[in-house]
């Protein structure tokens, strides 16, 4: 938690989706009744969770929002934090890498307003892709019937946007079953299969809204979606370095078969070394008589530097 209620509002505004918007009351409340919630036996389970708030949504494993939102109301209420509750802010960890949050935040901006083209090397060639189906006779007359039958409107946002369900991780549905009573179920129905047969992601007003190849990162991977109507050239098409920078971000180590033994060679040389270094100095050596003792020990070159003993005892 920070000392300024005003550094806290920064972070949330400077972030993608409204966030301030949507989660400044919490932050209000929490620096406004500081004092009950530093006095709370469980103020450690709170806070552990209210930190996150701050992290980019896309890193959430679960909804930090509504989480923070009911333990705040517990602890105002009098009440102690459940076990249960305890256990899931336990699973949290640390809160993510300050860069590797800060890579997200950008990008979430950007995923904000629709752009991706950055991870494309000729977006040209799909935004004439995406301009041809605004001008298509068959799909004008399609939406137009559409609208006919289905009160679009009514399931409008406030930006005129109507948008398809989205798809899941491995094309999993919902366990949810649809309630074909509700004309709510039934339209999204029909606009799903409109969007399928369209290549859209939804429609603002009568502006078609086509997919787009997107990169996202989420809590566990980062998913890539292409859609079904765009021709791929995987080399000629897509930035994979940007792919992979951003993927990389959450400082992923580069594997392979040539490169995971000598991974593994290097850890057990820096347990070794960290292993005599402990012994020598039991033995009181120090200094210069250290290191040449320790690389005798290692069997290593006479002319070795020390400061490779030094980068291993450093490591982490």
């Amino acid at each position: 938690m920070k000392d300024s209620i005003g550094e806290e509002r920064r972070i949330l505004e400077a972030q993608g989706f409204h966030r301030w918007t949507k989660c400044g009351d919490i932050v209000r409340q929490t620096h406004e009744n500081r004092n009950a919630i530093d006095g709370h036996k469980d103020r450690t389970i709170f806070k552990k969770a209210y930190e996150w708030l701050f992290v980019p949504m896309s890193l959430w494993p679960f909804d930090i929002d509504s989480f923070v939102r009911h333990a705040l109301g517990l602890i105002l209420d009098g009440k102690n934090i459940p076990t249960g509750l305890a256990l899931v802010a336990e699973q949290l960890g640390p809160i993510p890498d300050p860069k590797l949050s800060e890579t997200v935040r950008e990008h979430e901006l950007s995923v904000e307003k629709g752009s991706y083209e950055s991870f494309l090397k000729n977006p040209a060639k799909y935004a004439e892709l995406e301009k041809s189906i605004s001008q298509d006779p068959e799909f004008l007359k399609a939406w137009v019937e559409f609208r006919k039958k289905w009160p679009v409107e009514r399931f409008q946002n406030s930006l005129g946007i109507v948008r398809r369900d989205m798809v899941q991780e491995r094309n999993f549905r919902s366990l949810e079953k649809s309630n074909w009573s509700q004309n709510k179920c039934r339209f999204k129905a029909a606009f799903n299969a409109f969007c399928k047969k369209w290549a859209l992601y939804g429609m603002q007003g009568d502006s078609p809204l086509p997919l787009k190849l997107t990169v996202n990162m989420t809590p566990y991977g980062t998913m890539i979606f292409l859609p079904h109507n765009w021709s791929i050239d995987g080399n000629r098409d897509i930035n994979w370095s940007t792919v992979n920078r951003f993927h990389r971000s959450r400082k992923v180590k580069r594997q392979g078969t040539k490169m995971s033994p000598a991974r593994v060679e290097r850890e057990e040389e820096k347990k070794r070394v960290r292993r005599l270094n402990a012994e020598a100095i039991q033995m009181g050596l120090r200094g210069d008589r250290k290191y040449e003792w320790i690389i005798k020990k290692m069997k290593w070159h006479p002319e070795t530097d020390p400061r490779k003993i030094r980068r291993y005892l450093s490591a982490k």
